[in-house]
């Protein structure tokens, strides 16, 4: 992710979940065992609905980023600059 200035960001660090908040559906299961990282890739179960967010604000930004489904195509997308 890169600001007004050149230098890029990456919001994943390929460790672990650190710099992001989390919010799961009534709570109803904690956020660890939703959103996880293994291999180095953030897996997100899907069940229940959740999302997670970076702790960090940004402004004016380019977002780069790689998905994609393990099954079949789901409800997905990423929100940007909201509040």
């Amino acid at each position: 992710m890169s600001g007004c200035s050149e230098k890029k960001e990456r919001l994943f660090n390929g460790k672990d979940l650190t710099n992001w908040n989390f919010v799961v559906e009534n709570d109803a299961r904690p956020a660890s065992e939703v959103f996880l990282v293994e291999d180095g890739v953030i897996l997100i179960k899907g069940e229940p609905f959740g999302y997670m967010f970076t702790k960090e604000k940004y402004g004016d930004c380019t977002l780069e980023a790689e998905w994609r489904w393990v099954d079949e195509p789901a409800n997905s997308g990423i929100f940007v600059l909201i509040e």
